[in-house]
């Protein structure tokens, strides 16, 4: 019954390679087989056709770290079982083809590519350490893929020395025997390259448990730990080989207490049970630093995001940590901050100082009034909170303290600003000047090209210069272009202004009358529009008062064997004409050769379009 059903699936799975790339890409995402089993085969062999159809190169860097990351699981799970040999050998294929992927894609992603391969490999090294087959564990090919996996433990932020890493390990493809994936329980593999002897596995107490060689260990020769041969009484303690590898000022317990036998990094420490931070620490601690213990603000995971807590202070002189800045109030710092969190948070109560002398802290600006400032400061909140009596001042001059802009008028302040609160609040009365002549006030306000005449002449209103009225008779003469020189549009009539424009209040309201023009020469004004017919303005046009007004005569006939303007006038060009469209000059030229005086001209003697 069991047989019938593998058939069964194996028959399913045929049917989906034979349908195309969704079975094939449906069977290489699932993986559902590890290496060892009958159909892990068929699973890898689709796996590969799956990455021969992506043409990103990030994608396909990405699905081989996906491959690879199937292949860590294989190692997890297989490990200490009887298909090791046959794991390692798939893992060593995909991590070859993950690292050679990875050199291939953009630089912009390698980083995180990066990380991943490296994270990978940290597990790798781990679910490797917990071989147990002897013959695979003592392999070359194992001694390589540990070797491999701690050069890339080593990729981090710096892509150059990542490069270098990835370019350096041996990535050649190795044949895979995809038929020894699936080797039985009783398969022993061949040890084929030199390797060194490992423990004996039967000896008492078994293969070297009393000092287990995992991670660098297993990498060594026996000859590293017992010298001369001599086995018995090796030190077990870490210290007795590593004694040049801890730096000074080491924290003194056993190896062990940090480090694994993977590697010096990472180290992990357990800081229960240690409370005197200092004794490791000293050399992390800054200038002019907290005097008390570390743990009292401090995590053991990070320095930072301390959090202080002001209680646990013996004394409240907040002087003996923090200094205040220049200019400082000199009282005690907790009199305004009152939140040990924040300076920013403070409340300054004004009546607990002994003096109301606010100029002692606080410096007036510039040309300030030189009163006390309690005089308009009325809150001490906010300096902008002000309130000034200008009735308590001695006088009224203005200009001691506030100075007009220029060309201002020379008058005493009081005279057009009645409102003290507001300077925009200002009435000026012409009639308190001695005078009329506005320029002497207003130089330089007129814009350009203005009427030379006094003000008064045009403006009636002293309060808006915009209610002006000019009266033309007034001016001595009629010339309009001694004030509107350059007014006048392009290509304007070179007359006197007088001559269309009687209403001197509207320029548009003119009347051009062409009985007072020399000459009937329209185009010396008016410029035809484009492809116009060339002969004189007056032939067409009799209305001088609208151009639409016109009369052509035509007198080549315009139903001349059905033809139309085109037909005559190229491209609507009707300042030109051609018979040639219809009449072949090779032809005409043949045919009048015998006329006398005939120059190609048709309409020289076919006036009416007929012949002659």
């Amino acid at each position: 019954m069991l047989k019938q059903r593998y058939t069964w699936l194996l028959a399913f799975l045929i049917l989906l390679v034979l349908c195309g790339g969704a079975g094939l890409s449906a069977l290489a995402v699932w993986e559902p087989y590890s290496p060892g089993e009958w159909l892990y085969p068929i699973q890898a062999w689709a796996a590969r056709l799956r990455l021969l159809a992506i043409s990103d190169a990030t994608q396909f860097a990405e699905y081989a770290l996906d491959q690879l990351e199937l292949r860590v699981q294989d190692l997890e799970y297989r490990a200490g079982g009887e298909f090791e040999q046959v794991t390692l050998e798939a893992f060593d294929a995909a991590l070859n083809q993950a690292i050679t992927a990875v050199q291939a894609a953009p630089p912009a992603n390698q980083p995180r590519l990066h990380l991943r391969l490296a994270s990978l490999m940290a597990r790798a090294q781990a679910a490797l350490q917990k071989f147990e087959n002897v013959a695979v564990v003592g392999s070359a090919l194992y001694q390589q893929i540990m070797a491999k996996a701690e050069a890339l433990l080593g990729l981090g932020a710096d892509t150059s020395v990542n490069a270098n890493v990835l370019a350096s390990l041996d990535t050649s493809t190795r044949p895979v025997d995809l038929s020894a994936m699936t080797a039985t329980a009783t398969a022993t593999p061949a040890i084929i390259a030199a390797h060194p002897v490992p423990f004996p596995p039967n000896a008492t107490p078994g293969p070297h448990d009393f000092f287990p060689l995992t991670g660098e260990h297993a990498n060594l020769q026996c000859a590293a730990c017992h010298s001369n041969g001599v086995y018995k009484g090796t030190s077990r303690t870490c210290l007795e080989c590593h004694t040049q590898n801890k730096p000074a000022d080491h924290f003194p317990g056993g190896c062990e207490t940090c480090h694994t036998t993977a590697g010096w990094l990472p180290a992990k420490f357990d800081h229960t049970g240690y409370t005197d931070c200092v004794s490791c620490h000293t050399k992390d601690k800054p200038t002019a630093h907290y005097e008390g213990q570390c743990s009292l603000c401090h995590s053991t995971s990070s320095w930072k995001g301390a959090v202080f807590n002001h209680s646990v202070i013996g004394s409240a002189d907040c002087v003996s940590c923090h200094t205040a800045p220049a200019n400082h109030w000199p009282g005690a710092c907790k009199n305004c901050h009152v939140d040990t969190k924040n300076w920013k948070n403070v409340n300054f109560d004004h009546s607990v100082i002994g003096s109301t002398d606010c100029g002692s802290c606080h410096k007036a600006p510039a040309n300030h009034w030189p009163a006390p400032c309690a005089r308009c400061h009325v809150s001490t909140v906010s300096f902008k909170t002000v309130k000034f009596d200008h009735s308590v001042i001695g006088g009224t001059d203005c200009a001691s303290c506030h100075h007009a802009p220029a060309g201002h008028y020379a008058g005493a302040c009081s005279a057009c600003h009645k409102d003290t609160g507001n300077w925009r609040n200002a009435s000026f009365d012409h009639s308190t000047i001695g005078g009329t002549d506005c320029s002497a006030c207003h130089a330089g306000r007129a814009p350009a090209n203005h009427y030379g005449g006094p003000c008064s002449a045009c403006h009636k209103d002293t309060g808006n210069w915009r209610n002006a009225t000019f009266d033309h008779s007034t001016i001595g003469g009629t010339d309009c272009s001694a004030c509107h020189a350059g007014r006048a549009p392009a290509n304007h009539y070179g007359g006197p202004c007088s001559a269309c424009h009687k209403d001197t209040g509207n320029w548009r309201n003119a009347t051009f009358d062409h009985s007072t023009i020399g000459g009937t020469d329209c185009s010396a004004c008016h410029t035809p529009p484009a492809n116009h017919f060339p002969a004189p303005c007056a032939n067409c046009h009799q209305d001088t008062g609208n151009w639409k007004n016109a009369n052509f005569n035509h007198t080549f006939p315009t139903n001349h064997h059905g033809a139309n303007c085109g037909s005559c006038h190229i491209n609507n060009n009707y300042s030109s004409w051609t018979c040639e469209t219809c009449h072949n000059p090779t032809k005409m030229n043949e045919k009048h050769k015998e006329v006398n005086g005939y120059d190609g001209n048709c309409i020289k003697c076919h006036a009416d379009g007929k012949k002659p």
